[in-house]
């Protein structure tokens, strides 16, 4: 159950930061949540920002490198990873510590937030991602998604 299997948002767009300061097509953020059960929830969050919008109708590549160490998130060419996720399973963290939770699958989400707490947005008539009008809707297209193994990992669940 959920967050005990791990959740790892690769990519999540809408958050209220941005929107309070105009810059909602430009800032976004990677995340992860893990814990033993949903009253012992941990989250970590990575937040990004581009110079330019990732609205544009362009696709933008988002990727995350994750390895036995850490899971690193990127943006398009950028070098620099907008969220680092120290992964070592180390025994000193205890039971909460990332390496119980992210050195089996996971869940990868790609969100494209509309309202509720990301957003800060709490009535449906406020939200202004969607069109005007009664069954409007907001998308987010993803041309793919790829998951890689290097060869030496590829048999091991590390």
């Amino acid at each position: 159950g959920w967050p005990a299997c791990g959740e790892c948002d690769i990519l999540e767009m809408g958050h209220a930061d941005g929107i309070a300061s105009g810059n909602q097509t430009k800032l976004f953020n990677g995340a992860v949540h893990y814990g033993p059960d949903a009253a012992h929830h941990h989250q970590q969050v990575g937040v990004g920002q581009t110079e330019y919008s990732l609205q544009d109708g362009e696709f933008h590549h988002f990727y995350a490198v994750w390895t036995p160490e850490s899971i690193c998130m990127y943006v398009d060419t950028d070098p620099k990873p907008y969220f680092v996720l120290d992964i070592r399973k180390n025994a000193v963290d205890g039971p909460d510590s990332t390496g119980n939770y992210f050195h089996k699958p996971a869940f990868l989400l790609f969100n494209l937030a509309v309202g509720g707490d990301f957003t800060g947005i709490h009535d449906p008539a406020a939200v202004t991602a969607l069109s005007a009008g009664e069954g409007s809707e907001a998308s987010m297209l993803v041309d793919y998604v790829r998951i890689y193994a290097p060869a030496d990992m590829a048999d091991n669940n590390e």
